[in-house]
């Protein structure tokens, strides 16, 4: 890692990370955010759009991490290295044991796939599904919305309900053609 050198106040330091002096900033935040990605000199002075920030809450944390020490407690991270059927496949079609047959296999890959599972079930929460599919074709989120899935975390005893009161969702997808897969990120409220 090249050094970079900046000219910075130690009244801004301290004004940006809450402390009392330069040393402190160095050792809980080892200088680096400072150095590559906290400051930028402007109209403005000093911001901090560039800072490592958590998912979650948005604070500050150290870089290379994603999510601060108290969110990390109230979240789960899943993979799944399928992803489920597009809904059309059932649409208008008479045959509803294939849809059962689908629904159950979703579930046992739920069972299976999400550990460690919460000493109880989450009351509310948000859950965000990230679906990497193999190709860059066009997938619409309503034919992915989620149902195999929350179903799956419900009967694994990961969420206590998947309705709106308990449980808000987000769908996202992205492109993987080595590794398709389903990512569930569960975040207790």
């Amino acid at each position: 890692m090249e050094a970079q050198i900046f000219l910075v106040q130690t009244q801004d330091i301290k004004q940006i990370f809450g402390l009392f002096n330069v040393k402190n900033a160095v050792r809980h935040f080892r200088f680096s955010i400072v150095k590559q990605k906290l400051l930028k000199l402007g109209t403005g002075g000093l911001t901090m759009a560039d800072a490592d920030r958590c998912v979650c809450c948005g604070e500050i944390v150290p870089e290379g991490r994603q999510v601060c020490l108290q969110c990390e407690r109230k979240r789960y991270i899943y993979t799944i290295p399928d992803i489920p059927p597009s809904l059309n496949k059932f649409a208008g079609r008479e045959n509803v044991w294939a849809y059962r047959a689908d629904k159950k296999q979703w579930q046992a890959l739920c069972a299976a796939y999400c550990r460690p599972k919460p000493s109880e079930p989450i009351k509310k929460c948000v859950v965000r599904i990230t679906y990497f599919f193999r190709t860059r074709q066009r997938h619409d989120p309503d034919n992915y919305n989620g149902k195999f899935i929350l179903d799956g975390l419900r009967e694994a005893g990961i969420i206590e309900d998947d309705s709106f009161k308990n449980v808000e969702l987000q769908l996202c997808g992205s492109y993987d053609k080595e590794n398709p897969r389903t990512e569930i990120m569960i975040k207790e409220l």
